[in-house]
């Protein structure tokens, strides 16, 4: 057996003995993020975190799921056409023949695909473009490793920093169309709010360190307890351990709490919270609308995208303890 050979069969070994005991049932404890550190291929190390979970309880098997990875990889000259409610991909199509057509004849074209598929008239469709130049795992693996030490120090879910750096901003400090700004998109007030200067002389958003620190104790202080809260009031029993319980919290990230509560107030109590998360994808109320029900599902997948990319370069990795 060669060297090279030798170390992924002690990797794989390592891998089994670590998360042997830690299995968990859908929805359940999800248990501890594990921290796994490599060497990327100029012999910087990087860090990265797994939940085995994601897989365990069959999220990666989920359409919605899928079809963003789709896009994740997909380049922006070209789009996907989906169903709206289900996420089933019909067709792929060219953008810089979509992007001339005028609203009639785009109407027309989704008209012309409906019939084509013998779907209903009144379904819905989404013309979704390839994102592969934003969702980039090279640019964002080498602020992971930070922004996991900031959030452990704190007390913070490490799981939740990756997720927010591969979703809010991988590819640096941009500015979205609401205000919020910096590798962890924090609007103005939240900023402050969190012992950040945000001003007409200085922006402490595009500091990472400083917005780590502000991004983590927004969790802590806002978003989990009033997740919590909300599950309570609803006559949900949770873990915070829990995967569907993360991903409630990060919506409450994107949201606000007070927009996430009002839409669960709609839903129907659920038989469990995985159940719950999959029915806000298709829950509209208020502010709570496409961006806020795809932003789990793009947790999930760009979460799979990551993992399957920092798995799948280099072979030099060690365990380090995580929460």
């Amino acid at each position: 057996m060669n060297k090279r050979t030798l170390a992924v069969a002690l990797f794989g070994l390592l891998l089994l003995t670590a998360l042997s005991g830690n299995q968990s049932p859908s929805g359940g404890d999800c248990g501890s993020a594990r921290v796994l550190c490599k060497l990327d291929p100029v012999g910087r190390k990087v860090c990265f975190v797994q939940l085995p979970c994601v897989r365990e309880e069959g999220w990666d098997t989920l359409q919605h799921v899928r079809f963003w990875r789709q896009i994740m990889r997909l380049n922006p000259d070209s789009a996907l056409v989906s169903i709206a409610d289900t996420r089933e991909i019909l067709c792929r199509i060219r953008m810089r023949d979509y992007s001339i057509l005028g609203d009639s004849e785009r109407m027309a074209y989704k008209a012309s695909v409906r019939e084509k598929y013998a779907l209903p008239s009144h379904t819905r469709l989404y013309i979704t473009t390839g994102k592969n130049w934003f969702y980039n795992p090279h640019v964002v693996a080498p602020k992971i490793q930070q922004a996991i030490a900031i959030f452990d120090s704190l007390g913070v879910d490490p799981f939740l920093a990756q997720a927010v750096l591969l979703i809010e901003s991988p590819v640096g400090n941009l500015r979205s169309e609401a205000g919020a700004y910096g590798h962890f998109q924090l609007m103005k007030d939240v900023a402050r709010q969190f012992g950040l200067r945000v001003d007409r002389h200085a922006d402490e958003r595009e500091d990472f360190e400083k917005s780590a620190v502000a991004a983590a104790k927004l969790f802590r202080d806002i978003c989990i307890p009033y997740a919590a809260n909300m599950l309570r009031d609803q006559g949900y029993t949770y873990h915070e351990r829990a995967l569907w319980f993360r991903l409630l919290a990060m919506h409450i990230y994107h949201a606000g709490a007070g927009t996430v509560r009002k839409a669960l107030n709609t839903v129907p109590l659920q038989p469990d919270g995985s159940a719950l998360i999959r029915r806000l994808w298709n829950t509209e109320y208020g502010y709570f609308r496409n961006a806020a029900q795809n932003y789990s599902q793009l947790v999930l997948a760009s979460y799979l995208e990551f993992n399957h990319y920092m798995m799948n370069y280099g072979m030099d990795y060690e365990f380090i303890p995580g929460r």
